[in-house]
């Protein structure tokens, strides 16, 4: 009786345990998070997107994708729905982003323009891929 109680008792911690460990983390924006800082999260706080911390500098629509993959891991260059999220949160995530305009991984038409935003007035518009832009990446969780 004693052994089959305490083998129902143990199981029943070892259930309990589980479901803690398989709780989800609760992220806010600002957080830090896979070298990055979260810049916006669903209403339960468990999915999101990760913005680097730093600009990887001004360059061209083509050298913006490719530097934001190079980094590996998920990294891409943020849609223009994703960047403006960014923009939407970006007193609240902390990360120096410059007043200037930063591209967007959206194709506007064809390829020869791409989105861009604003983080001076928020506006988007299309530019011809070889203007300079600044560039941040992103990632989801």
């Amino acid at each position: 009786m004693k052994n089959t109680m305490l083998k129902k008792l143990s199981l029943l911690l070892f259930i309990s345990f589980a479901f803690v460990l398989n709780t989800h983390a609760q992220y806010k924006v600002g957080d830090k998070l896979d070298s990055g800082l979260v810049a916006w999260v669903d209403a339960k706080g468990e999915h999101g997107i990760v913005v680097t911390t730093a600009d990887l500098g001004k360059m061209k629509w083509d050298d913006a994708m490719k530097a934001c993959t190079a980094l590996g891991n998920g990294w891409h260059l943020p849609d223009k729905d994703e960047l403006n999220k960014i923009y939407l949160n970006e007193p609240k995530i902390g990360g120096n982003f410059v007043k200037t305009p930063y591209w967007s991984s959206t194709v506007y038409k064809n390829k020869l323009s791409s989105w861009y935003q604003s983080f001076t007035s928020g506006v988007q518009d299309a530019n011809d891929v070889k203007s300079l832009h600044n560039v941040r990446a992103v990632k989801t969780f």
